[in-house]
């Protein structure tokens, strides 16, 4: 009789879907990536703004070679505080 959309997925469901954190979907709606909305005391985000996100992560073969970028340190760089090595000379 009526043709009724499926509702949005919830922050949960979006986390399923991405295969991310709850705290990263809330830093992307934050940030404006993912467009969300509260509906019956539940957030909601927009199934087109993950569709979105998903096509803005894609990567072109060329750029398969470039690493992505994290925070963490970059290998080989010395520790702020080096460990003592046993035996050596102080």
């Amino acid at each position: 009789m009526f043709d009724v959309p499926p509702p949005d997925p919830s922050i949960m469901q979006t986390t399923q879907i991405l295969g991310l954190s709850r705290r990263k979907i809330y830093r992307l709606v934050e940030a404006g990536q993912l467009v969300s909305y509260v509906l019956g005391g539940k957030r909601r985000v927009s199934l087109a703004s993950i569709k979105f996100y998903i096509d803005q992560c894609r990567v072109a073969g060329s750029q398969l070679s470039i690493p992505p970028v994290t925070g963490k340190r970059k290998p080989g760089r010395p520790r702020k505080h080096p460990k003592p090595v046993p035996g050596a000379a102080e």
